[in-house]
């Protein structure tokens, strides 16, 4: 149902690729928070014009759909597609510039719409084996592995699997400084304190056949340090917007050879619009820390993960790097580069994040790790013009 008079906060940037590892998706959550408060923009207007308020922009939307639902009935595929293309288009639009709008049901509609533009557009299936009087049916191929082995490293070499048991337990501190800079606002760079989050990692469950590894972080508590080059209201906002990702639970499937499967995220009771919004939308960009190749490698390997998922109709490019430096038994030291880039209508967006973290197979979350990450967004506003933000974080991980 449509909310009638709900006024939306302004929109919060879009969550940016998570990388390197898990427990980094609470700092997502912050800086996503954080950037909405000091780098927000409003919805452009024709100069003159008053614009629709979001009610009458998604009521329009919905008498698209409407009218690609009524040419899809009739026989009109391409008319339709169209149709279903623009509403799409407008979907995106608007779920960018109110956010807090009835997020669930506009979410809903965009993956209805989604959904029925892939229908249209998907090519004919290939006739079976038994309508082609094929005697003998082949097997399906198993699912290619999204890891490339590029350089198997010298010897000795060995393969590398996480060999975690039901019931372990990981206490995991997490520390981050972070600056955000916006061209609306200016040029001076916003300088946020460091935010540090103790967590406890478990792993929940081991499939024994597969190796599949069911795991659950807890936010425990949230500290922002005192910072004398951080601004009084800066500081206030931060401690406001972090404290409440208090009691904040990621769960998850992943293999045992570090690819993740399964991401949910459950922000705590009472989470402001916010963190909320932000947790669903990070589901589909949650990356593991970790993807080993099948193959045994050695000192020096080199290894990637290039994929080019589609989510909520936004062309994604993602690329990870691995070197293995080195390793003593199951403790391995692993290097990481990751380079990501998304484009819609509205922006740009790309990150490059880059690091080291010292894995112990026997542990699902790495004995130590230190990176940096380094995001832009470019936008062109009509009416506005050209619109930067960027942010520089660091990140540094202990666990035992």
């Amino acid at each position: 149902m449509i909310k009638s008079g709900f006024t939306p906060c302004l929109p919060v940037v879009r969550p940016k690729f998570q990388f390197l590892v898990r427990s980094k998706l609470f700092f997502c959550l912050i800086m996503t928070a954080l950037m909405g408060s000091f780098g927000a923009v409003t919805a452009p207007a024709q100069q003159g014009d008053q614009p629709p308020n979001p009610d009458e922009q998604y009521i329009r939307i919905m008498a698209t759909i409407d009218k690609a639902d009524a040419l899809r009935k009739a026989g009109q595929i391409p008319a339709a597609v169209t149709r279903y293309r623009e509403a799409q288009t407008n979907l995106v639009r608007f779920k960018f510039y109110n956010p807090l709008y009835d997020p669930k049901t506009v979410q809903y509609r965009l993956d209805e719409v989604t959904g029925r533009i892939d229908a249209l557009t998907a090519p004919p299936e290939r006739p079976s084996a038994s309508s082609t009087n094929q005697t003998e049916l082949t097997a399906a191929p198993a699912p290619k592995s999204p890891v490339k082995l590029i350089d198997a490293g010298a010897e000795p070499r060995k393969t590398l699997r996480f060999k975690v048991q039901a019931g372990d337990k990981e206490s995991v501190l997490l520390t981050m400084r972070s600056v955000v800079q916006n061209s609306i606002n200016g040029t001076t760079p916003t300088q946020i304190p460091a935010i540090t989050l103790p967590m406890d990692a478990t792993v929940k469950t081991v499939n024994s056949a597969n190796g599949d590894i069911t795991y659950e972080f807890v936010v425990n508590d949230v500290t922002v340090a005192e910072d004398t080059n951080v601004t009084p209201q800066v500081a206030q906002d931060t401690k406001t917007i972090a404290t409440g990702l208090k009691g904040t639970t990621v769960t998850g499937v992943m293999s045992d050879r570090g690819i993740s499967k399964k991401v949910d995220v459950k922000p705590p009771a009472g989470a402001t619009p916010q963190v909320v919004q932000t947790a669903e939308q990070l589901k589909s960009g949650f990356s593991p820390d970790a993807a080993f190749p099948e193959e045994a490698v050695g000192p020096g390997a080199k290894w990637e993960v290039q994929k080019s998922p589609k989510v909520q109709g936004l062309v994604s490019q993602l690329h990870e790097s691995y070197q293995l430096v080195s390793f003593d038994g199951d403790h391995v030291n692993i290097s990481v580069t990751v380079d990501a880039s998304s484009t819609n209508q509205l922006a740009q967006i790309t990150s490059v994040s880059s690091g080291t973290n010292m894995v112990d197979l026997t542990k699902i979350v790495p004995l130590q790790g230190a990176w940096t990450t380094h995001d832009e967004r470019n936008s062109n506003i009509p009416g506005k013009g050209p619109v930067a933000f960027k942010s520089d974080s660091s990140f540094v991980l202990e666990s035992k």
